[in-house]
């Protein structure tokens, strides 16, 4: 078993614990701090000695406490070969696993944020950064970045702080880490409401006559005329339209986590009715979906195409100048 002795040293006074592993005698040094504290720690060294002598796992107490112990009193540890050095754990391979383990049923536009908060930590932090030794004063400097170097806008940035505290939540409650750096750092709620900008509906009728085919129509319809979101427009299907009721039946894949946020049912207006006809009459025997046609042509993959490119595209054609929220059509 180990011995404990108080040491005289350079500022004062400190705790070495000294112990023999493998016949040789060892020493950790506790620097500067009090008898107790001294005593808890050489307790635990023993513990763990008698474990590894005896072939055994670590109690559960044990085993929380060399998790949760600093990297510096750790890393004495381990160099005297009680137990294995700790690995770092890079950002950039714990954001991958994140987004990969949580991507089940988000829609894209979710994921792509996610991907932007990804990249720019990893920017900021560097890839290999060892999530572990992050902290709040790096956080703090992270939000000074966003706003100083990336020029972004107070909801932006406040968006990609709560999605960072987002991540690091994740891995403390994986056990990871013992804490969020990121708790405290505040985010700001602000809305840019410079991006509000109303669409008259003869600007959208106009837009429609450009619209390659009544897919697109009825995009412009449902987003103008429904209310509904991309995500919500892309996955829209037919048997959900109950012409007998004049309700639509909406699916919303943005807010489906949410108790009684799967679903909603809205009229079927009497502007957005004609556009609907046209599509239910032009799509292909044994179409599923409204967008039959455009999803196909997403090449199979599960996820939203880019509806605002190409809507910038038809007003581009129609001689409209281009909205700030392409599909953000729904009045005031």
């Amino acid at each position: 078993m180990s011995s404990l002795r108080k040491i005289k040293t350079k500022t004062g006074e400190g705790w070495r614990i000294e112990i023999v592993l493998n016949g040789d005698r060892k020493s950790i040094f506790l620097g500067k701090t009090n008898k107790k504290a001294a005593e808890t720690i050489q307790s635990r060294v023993d513990q763990i000695q008698s474990c590894n002598l005896a072939g055994l796992s670590y109690p559960a107490d044990v085993s929380q406490w060399l998790g949760t112990v600093g990297d510096d009193l750790h890393d004495k540890i381990s160099k005297i070969g009680l137990v294995s050095a700790r690995q770092a754990v890079k950002l950039a391979d714990q954001l991958e696993r994140y987004i990969k383990t949580f991507s089940g049923g988000k829609e894209s536009s979710t994921l792509e944020k996610w991907g932007y908060d990804r990249d720019r930590l990893k920017m900021f932090f560097g890839a290999d950064k060892d999530i572990k030794t992050i902290t709040r004063s790096d956080c703090e400097s992270y939000k000074s970045w966003l706003y100083n170097e990336r020029r972004m806008a107070d909801s932006t940035v406040g968006r990609a702080i709560r999605n960072a505290r987002m991540f690091f939540t994740a891995w403390v409650r994986d056990g990871i880490l013992s804490r969020n750096p990121f708790d405290g750092v505040k985010s700001s709620n602000a809305i840019d409401e410079s991006r509000n900008q109303y669409v008259s509906v003869d600007t959208v009728k106009l837009a429609m006559e450009y619209c390659p085919d009544a897919e697109w129509r009825a995009i412009f319809a449902l987003a103008r005329f429904g209310g509904l979101r991309p995500g919500e427009i892309f996955v829209l299907k037919f048997d959900a339209i109950k012409w007998e009721r004049d309700t639509i039946i909406v699916t919303s894949p943005k807010t489906k986590r949410h108790v009684g946020g799967g679903q909603r049912e809205i009229p079927i207006f009497p502007e957005l009715r004609p556009y609907l006809l046209d599509a239910a009459e032009s799509a292909r025997d044994g179409a599923i979906h409204v967008l039959d046609r455009l999803r196909e042509r997403a090449t199979g993959k599960a996820k939203t195409p880019n509806l605002g490119k190409i809507v910038n595209d038809i007003l581009e054609k129609a001689g409209i100048p281009k909205w700030s929220k392409p599909l953000g059509l729904v009045t005031k």
